[in-house]
């Protein structure tokens, strides 16, 4: 794999990334460097911020088919959180942005020292509160299911449209859940937790599958040889 580009200039070290797939420009002599202070001058790049959670990020994913960011934190009251990419759509708040209650920061890099970003409208972003926060999540569009885990142990199935409670919970493990995937094509969810145990669910039935004990000290070793049929 050959560098593409790369991004300069950010305040923090980033703990989690994604990324939507663009075509490949053509190949140039140097890796193409863009600084983040230059954004606010660049017509083709949108940059944006948003203050979102009470702790560290522990997982960001971003829904290109609806224009969401889902992403999630240890903090209880903020733990997943489903919001818009850009500007609110409710047209009540965007008349007053357009009017100039409030300014063009939502799209823009705060240049002044110290600057914190703005926070999104209730409107344009789902809530979900967990007990010791979400580590890990993943979502199923056809489906419309989405699982979440963290420290308490248990795996949360949620409907994203109801942040208010769970449709389901998972127990089993015995240690915090670091890794979960739903399986493409069906309803089985793989779970990994930090004790090196990995548990294969049957969401409609909401029974274990298969519960494997790595007896090595690399979990990542292990995931590549379950099988699920």
């Amino acid at each position: 794999m050959e560098p593409y580009c790369q991004i300069i200039g950010l305040e923090t070290m980033p703990l989690c990334l994604d990324y939507r797939k663009w075509t490949k420009c053509p190949a140039v002599e140097e890796i193409p460097t863009v600084s983040i202070d230059a954004f606010n001058d660049c017509e083709n790049i949108t940059f944006i911020r948003w203050k979102v959670h009470n702790d560290w990020v522990t997982k960001i994913k971003y829904i290109h088919y609806v224009e969401s960011i889902i992403s999630s934190s240890n903090d209880d009251s903020t733990a997943l959180v489903i919001g818009c990419v850009s500007r609110t759509k409710n047209v009540k708040h965007r008349l007053k942005t357009l009017m100039g209650s409030r300014s063009d920061s939502h799209n823009k890099f705060p240049t002044a020292a110290g600057a914190s970003p703005p926070k999104r409208f209730q409107c344009d972003e789902s809530v979900f509160k967990v007990y010791k926060g979400v580590k890990t999540f993943d979502y199923c569009r056809e489906n419309n299911i989405l699982v979440t885990g963290g420290l308490d142990r248990n795996i949360r199935l949620w409907n994203p449209y109801i942040p208010g409670w769970a449709v389901g919970i998972l127990q089993g493990h015995t240690s915090p859940i670091g890794f979960l995937s739903i399986v493409q094509g069906s309803t089985k969810i793989v779970s990994v937790s930090l004790d090196s145990t990995i548990k294969a669910n049957k969401v409609q039935k909401q029974h274990v599958l298969a519960h494997i004990i790595s007896v090595t000290c690399m979990v990542e070793c292990t995931i590549g040889s379950l099988c699920i049929k």
